[in-house]
């Protein structure tokens, strides 16, 4: 008890032991057990206990799947299922994704092709390799590089070099190169040396991260070896992040006497997040040490679950001495989750002191969407009551989303007995909720939303959702569907979704699709540029000065030229002049 009471990996790894056993000696017994707790422990408990199926009843676990609510519990537990089945069998464990509903970009795949390479490295890789493009291969080629770099470094980053795909190669040779830095981050170094410029200061940094974590005075007197003190400063603050967790204290002492600027903020915050984690009060009393202003700041980077659970009291006491801003509003919203489990109508209440009307409206609507989570019910009704229409359709509009994601029959239904902008708002919520689950059904829904005559902006937004996430596991069905939308608005902004998304896994079908587009092709060739600019320069300046619309136009090309002086100044200035941009406007970026 004791052990368990702390919440930390060491009580995780004492309760999945404990439910291990317990499952193979009564497993319906152990999963009621699982069901029945709260929150992440709940999370956890379930995994252990189906991980442990996954070997002695895998057919009990796969039937049990469906007892299982919310949706985020189910999906953990067909991972750890997936994953036990994968310690003996890949492809078992790959159909039991598949067969279960698993989404191409679950993390899942990559956990088996990491478990699949530790043994069979080529058959893995072959495997991956062979799959269509999408987040599953990508997933699934991250996880095969950093397995076979662990056990043949060289091997790896063999193969890596010779996958086609321009982006999944530079994608492998980082996840190898990861690995080597593990052992050995001189060698590790001298191999980013050898490959493309402009590659090398991202593999630089993941080589960096990964010293940092193991050594990180070698790595610090690495960094101090370089000439100039802006690229010391970035590469520092990339990479000793993966420091924070072991030691926060030692993180800050590196810092302390860095140059003021938002980067030294940042990390800062980041600091405090992994500290509090570890060490609720240590974290609290680091915090007490800045002025009001600057807890202000720090407070802005999220992650302060740990201070939350550990220390609420001593939270709030400093939230109600801080001005909230849209940076720091992430932990108000955090220390509102905390209470409304004590007491939603308590939480609420606090909410409603917040000084700043819309950053009060933001935090309520996250107070119901998590109250809506456990009571549904309840949370409606307190919504719908609400007299101010803004908070009343924000609330609403995040009941509905929690509603969906635990049962989207029941929050369809309520949200149809809605009317007015509360049930655009809701319906919105839940056809998104529902779309990585059903994306069919979801499309329909947004096609009946359009038919109902929804607001043209909220019809947009919903469509653009709905065609990003379906784009993860099927881009043409999502391509065909955004391009026949019967409202204008909805088909200019799906379109872009589809664009935006496609292209960041696989650009070279995105730029077909793209390239016979009639309407939309601005905003889809700007997206296309935005996502390539980083790995291929070249190609996006080509995509951004294709943009009719002179504004986004210069924009598109402005910010993918930003990019490429990086790696190479003079190839970037090459391009400038020699593009069909007026000179008007070549002058200005050569100016920059």
């Amino acid at each position: 008890a004791d052990v368990l009471a702390r919440r930390d990996w060491r009580a995780w790894n004492v309760q999945s032991a404990i439910l291990a056993r317990w499952t193979e000696l009564a497993p319906m017994e152990a999963l009621s057990y699982a069901k029945a707790l709260k929150g992440s422990s709940r999370s956890n408990a379930i995994g252990a206990v189906f991980g442990q199926l996954a070997t002695s009843n895998p057919g009990l676990a796969e039937r049990q799947l469906s007892s299982l609510k919310p949706r985020g519990v189910q999906r953990q537990a067909l991972r750890s299922l997936a994953a036990g089945l994968a310690d003996t069998s890949p492809q078992q464990g790959i159909n039991m994704l598949e067969r279960n509903g698993a989404s191409a970009s679950d993390y899942a795949f990559q956990e088996i092709a990491t478990k699949w390479a530790r043994r069979d490295p080529s058959g893995a890789s072959s495997y991956a390799a062979g799959l269509s493009p999408g987040r599953k291969r990508d997933n699934m080629i991250n996880g095969v590089a950093t397995a076979w770099a662990s056990t043949d470094a060289d091997g790896a980053l063999k193969w890596a070099r010779t996958l086609a795909d321009s982006r999944l190669r530079r994608n492998a040779v980082s996840s190898v190169i990861g690995s080597i830095a593990a052992e050995d981050p001189a060698e590790a170094m001298g191999l980013v040396e050898k490959e493309p410029r402009q590659d090398q200061y991202r593999l630089r940094q993941q080589a960096l991260s990964v010293w940092f974590g193991n050594d990180h005075e070698a790595a610090m007197e690495w960094i101090n070896g370089r000439p100039k003190q802006a690229e010391r400063l970035r590469l520092f603050y990339g990479s000793a992040r993966s420091m924070l967790w072991e030691d926060p204290e030692g993180a800050y002492a590196l810092v302390k006497d860095l140059p003021q600027g938002e980067q030294k903020i940042d990390f800062m915050g980041n600091i405090l997040s992994y500290w509090s984690w570890n060490d609720p009060d240590g974290g609290l009393e680091w915090l007490k040490t800045f002025k009001p202003e600057m807890q202000g700041r720090l407070l802005g980077q999220g992650g302060l679950w740990g201070l939350a659970e550990g220390n609420p009291e001593g939270l709030r006491k400093i939230l109600d001495e801080v001005a909230i801003t849209d940076r720091n509003k992430r932990a108000f919203e955090t220390l509102g989750y905390r209470l409304v489990d004590q007491d939603p109508a308590k939480a609420l209440d606090w909410a409603g002191t917040i000084d700043s009307p819309s950053a009060r409206t933001d935090v309520m609507a996250s107070l119901y969407g998590s109250w809506a989570y456990r009571e549904p019910s309840e949370a409606s009704d307190q919504a719908l009551a609400l007299k101010d229409p803004d908070q009343r359709n924000r609330a609403v509009e995040s009941v509905a989303r929690s509603w969906a994601n635990n049962d989207p029959e029941k929050a369809m239904e309520w949200a149809d007995g809605l009317s007015g902008e509360s049930r655009d708002k809701a319906m919105g919520a839940i056809i998104q909720a529902t779309a990585a689950e059903d994306p069919l059904k979801a499309s329909q829904e947004v096609e009946r939303l359009i038919g109902d005559g929804a607001g043209d902006t909220h019809a947009a937004e919903t469509a653009g959702a709905v065609a990003s996430t379906w784009t993860e596991s099927d881009p043409q069905a999502a391509a065909e569907w955004s391009s026949g939308l019967g409202s204008e608005k909805a088909r200019k902004e799906a379109v872009g979704k589809v664009a935006g998304r496609w292209s960041q896994f696989d650009p070279v079908g995105a730029s077909e699709w793209i390239g016979g587009l009639s309407e939309g092709r601005d905003a889809a060739a700007h997206q296309l540029a935005q996502n390539i600019r980083n790995t291929d320069p070249e190609s996006a300046f080509a995509w951004a000065s294709t943009i009719q619309d002179e504004h986004d136009r210069f924009k598109a090309v402005e910010s993918t030229i930003n990019t490429w002086k990086e790696s190479s100044e003079s190839a970037a200035r090459q391009a400038i002049t020699d593009s069909v941009l007026s000179e008007a406007d070549q002058a200005k970026l050569l100016e920059k």
